[in-house]
């Protein structure tokens, strides 16, 4: 729809970690699979002021 080509999504599954201030912080094209892409994911968490260390606590 219209969100996605704003957003440019290209295909699915696409996700995205949004900032408080509606930027996008991170996008990962694919699926989330594996400690990688947790890695990752924890990381922009970290960063976006979501989480407050890696091991997220």
């Amino acid at each position: 729809g219209r969100a996605g080509i704003e957003w440019g999504i290209s295909g699915v599954p696409e996700t995205f970690i949004v900032g408080s201030d509606g930027t996008v912080l991170y996008r990962y094209v694919g699926p989330v699979v594996g400690e990688a892409a947790i890695a990752k994911f924890r990381a922009a968490l970290v960063q976006a002021g979501t989480l407050k260390g890696a091991s997220g606590e």
